[in-house]
């Protein structure tokens, strides 16, 4: 149950993402391109965020990271409480509800370096 599951939410997160850049006039609400590592200053993150690209607050459906090389990141959402997301290496990429991550609500999407050298990522939510 737990793998068909999590294969059938990866599959509604990449098409409402396929979705969202579709519609015309439709554009992300939050997106980074660049490097995350120690020094990355991000103003809202919480958690690691002297390493991190952080969106604003919101209601967010999906968010998604590539990570293009480098070390390893993580990709997701936070809150006050706690943060989560998926692990990526160099030349991967996931995209993911918080549902997917067992969040919601009132959240920050994230980019964070975790390990290894500077990580070159788009990340990106809407």
């Amino acid at each position: 149950m737990g793998r068909r599951n999590a294969s059938i939410h990866s599959l509604i997160a990449l098409a409402v993402a396929a979705a969202a850049l579709a519609l015309p006039g439709s554009a992300l609400a939050w997106e980074f391109y660049g490097q995350v590592g120690i020094g990355s200053y991000s103003g809202p993150c919480i958690f690691y965020w002297n390493m991190a690209r952080c969106s604003g607050w919101n209601y967010w459906a999906v968010g998604s990271c590539t990570d293009y090389s480098g070390g390893t990141i993580l990709c997701g959402f936070e809150n006050t409480n706690r943060i989560r997301g998926r692990y990526l290496g160099a030349g991967q990429s996931v995209a993911q509800t918080p549902y997917d991550l067992g969040m919601g609500g009132y959240l920050l999407a994230h980019g964070t370096w975790w390990s290894g050298p500077n990580a070159t990522i788009e990340a990106n939510a809407s």
